[in-house]
């Protein structure tokens, strides 16, 4: 099984246990907040998923490789102690990163690598650390 399809299966489950599919059932569209400007904090998403617009200067992301992502937001309760907030956002260039956090504040964005056996993704060498 690819690590895309990996991936893929990994955002609908969250989709699924967050209520997002049960709560768009008698909707045709699900609309995106267009907060391009807006920064968020990890207690934005508390008990929500949301769905948003945003800019990359807004964002912070170190490396990226578009100027607006599309953002999905969530946490599963309504502060720390049921675990951390998560931001998935994605670019236009097949960028996705993931970044998590509790109310202090939000950790560095981590990005996720799509590889498809035959091409040339990703298109550099990875960097792996010394697990000693």
């Amino acid at each position: 099984m690819s690590k895309s399809f990996e991936i893929l299966k990994f955002i609908c489950l969250i989709l699924m246990f967050s209520g997002f599919f049960t709560s768009v059932q008698a909707q045709s569209a699900i609309e995106i907040e267009d907060i391009r400007s807006v920064a968020s904090a990890p207690s934005h998403y508390n008990r929500h998923f949301k769905r948003s617009f945003r800019n990359l200067s807004t964002l912070g992301i170190p490396e990226g490789g578009s100027e607006y992502y599309t953002v999905l937001g969530f946490r599963g309760w309504g502060d720390n102690t049921g675990g951390k907030a998560h931001e998935l956002a994605f670019g236009n260039g097949n960028d996705v990163f993931l970044r998590s956090g509790i109310d202090e504040g939000w950790q560095l964005w981590r990005k996720i690598i799509v590889e498809n056996p035959g091409t040339e993704c990703p298109p550099d060498e990875l960097q792996l650390a010394s697990l000693n």
